[in-house]
């Protein structure tokens, strides 16, 4: 099997009064229909990801352009995984954004799913869509406690990603208390 193209998949993501939800755009212009799964015929995915080719463009670039072509305007876009899916290489962004005021715009409530795991030498033998959002969700958790532009960038998300923290994070917290999976902040006054 040859690699055929990399491509970007994007999830789109917003925090409101009821939590964080994913974003099912309208149809989006220069994104490829899933292969293999129902809803084919239609983009965005039907788990409301979107992948399109990353051409000569940097992903991290076609991701913003992408993002503020579908009227959103990007807080935070972050590349969370990747992975080999059916002959390529897909680099997963989140795209986090503030909530759609457009009527065409779905929001949806996170359907995530426990890591998918695979062998010591090998990687899972299936990815599902929820699996990618579960680990994209505790990549955000982790990034709000370890990176101050990601935790000032997602202000107010802390909470509703209390529960999506890293598993070594979680073991530490319920051995040691709530503090020790976290990272004291990095220090501007440095001597």
């Amino acid at each position: 099997m040859s690699l055929q193209q990399v491509l970007v998949e994007v999830l789109l993501l917003c925090a409101t009064e009821a939590g964080i939800r994913r974003i099912r755009p309208p149809e989006t212009p220069g994104a490829e229909p899933v292969r293999g799964a129902p809803g084919a015929s239609r983009a965005p995915r039907p788990n409301g990801q979107l992948r399109v080719p990353s051409g000569d463009e940097h992903p991290h670039a076609r991701v913003v352009g992408l993002v503020e072509a579908l009227g959103l305007r990007p807080r935070f876009v972050h590349s969370t995984s990747w992975r080999f899916d059916e002959g390529s290489v897909v680099l997963t962004y989140v795209a986090v954004v503030d909530p759609p005021t457009s009527p065409t715009v779905e929001l949806e409530p996170l359907d995530a799913a426990p890591v998918a795991v695979g062998e010591a030498t090998s990687p899972p033998e299936r990815i599902d869509p929820g699996q990618v959002l579960g680990h994209t969700l505790r990549h955000l958790a982790w990034l709000v406690d370890q990176d101050p532009v990601a935790a000032r960038a997602l202000e107010g998300w802390r909470p509703f990603l209390v529960g999506h923290r890293p598993e070594p994070f979680r073991a530490l917290e319920d051995h040691l208390g709530p503090a020790a999976g976290r990272t004291p902040p990095a220090r501007a006054d440095v001597s």
